[in-house]
């Protein structure tokens, strides 16, 4: 489990505050706790007690059905963590490339392929990594997420990534904007140009595909307010 600490904001939050919970003051500084495995955004100090669990962005586009759950076997989401965690190390410089043979012979996926398929996008597009998959959530509207990475590529333009390792689909534009909307809320003010990236297991890369669209923020967050109306009245998916 780890930990993200960010600095209170005076925001007003949508919706009610738990009964008997005390509002945020400014003195005050919420941490977003994070459970990787069970896929958990927990934000303790705001209300005082245990802390209350956060929807996540992917949690939103399940919820409203734009994610459907049965496009992804057991066998994708494994290989997905894999490679995830892969590139992450490759990332910050601790990959050892034989700790993939295991894994590949566990999983019989080419978890390498995908990996060298990251290093040679970041190599052809001059991408550099700043932040790596740090969670955050939004302060008013409070859900959380992991975006994969924000960097910049040569010409100084910040980029805002998500990495599959499946086709990258038009709900990948709301999933971005929906961390994109929460990193603005936390003070991350500024143009991001929103990439999704399909690594292939030969070693390449698919063209990415960029997301330019205003509208996609406030569809986003019309569709967490969709997404908590289902819940309410059991309609969620």
């Amino acid at each position: 489990m780890t930990t993200a600490t960010w600095e209170t904001k005076k925001v007003k939050p949508a919706g009610d505050q738990p009964a008997g919970a005390e509002a945020t003051t400014e003195s005050s500084t919420p941490r977003l706790v994070v459970d990787r495995e069970r896929h958990e955004y927990r934000l303790i100090g705001r209300w005082g007690g245990p802390g209350a669990i956060l929807e996540s962005v992917t949690d939103v586009l399940r919820g409203v059905g734009i994610i459907n759950p049965e496009w992804y076997t057991m066998t994708s989401r494994l290989r997905g963590r894999a490679v995830h965690r892969a590139c992450h190390l490759l990332d910050i410089g601790d990959l050892d490339w034989e700790s993939l043979k295991p894994i590949e012979d566990a999983l019989s996926e080419p978890i390498t392929g995908y990996v060298k398929g990251w290093a040679r996008f970041k190599r052809e597009l001059g991408f550099v990594p700043a932040i790596i998959e740090r969670s955050i959530y939004h302060p008013a509207y409070l859900y959380a997420g992991t975006p994969d990475r924000i960097g910049e590529t040569p010409d100084g333009k910040q980029i805002l990534l998500d990495i599959k390792t499946g086709p990258v689909e038009d709900w990948c534009a709301v999933q971005l904007s929906g961390y994109d909307e929460a990193l603005t809320a936390q003070g991350m003010v500024g143009w991001r140009r929103r990439m999704g990236i399909q690594l292939k297991p030969g070693g390449d890369f698919a063209p990415p595909r960029f997301f330019d669209d205003a509208y996609d923020g406030p569809i986003f967050l019309n569709m967490l307010a969709e997404f908590r109306w289902r819940k309410l009245h059991g309609y969620a998916r």
